[in-house]
């Protein structure tokens, strides 16, 4: 199932979608409308530079929420401790 790219005429947003051969247009994932224009999919290249960019990327989102949950928790901890 290749991987298509749409912006939508009435609210704007640009979304990719899985679209089956032969499947009805999607519509868009926020709006709900049917009009929309399809983009040009650019084809996924995979390296060991890229990989290590992603890898790198993914770390640094999982660090990042790590740290924001480590964050809520102290903060509930906090309140529940002068309460």
């Amino acid at each position: 199932m290749p991987i298509f790219e749409y912006t939508c005429t009435r609210c704007g947003l640009e979304f990719e979608i899985l679209v089956r051969k032969g499947s009805a247009m999607p519509a868009c994932v926020q709006c709900g409308a049917s009009e929309l224009e399809k983009g040009i999919s650019l084809m996924s290249v995979s390296t060991p530079h890229t990989q290590k960019r992603a890898i790198a990327a993914a770390e640094a989102r999982t660090a990042k929420l790590r740290h924001e949950r480590a964050y809520e928790d102290h903060k509930i901890a906090h309140k529940h401790h002068h309460e």
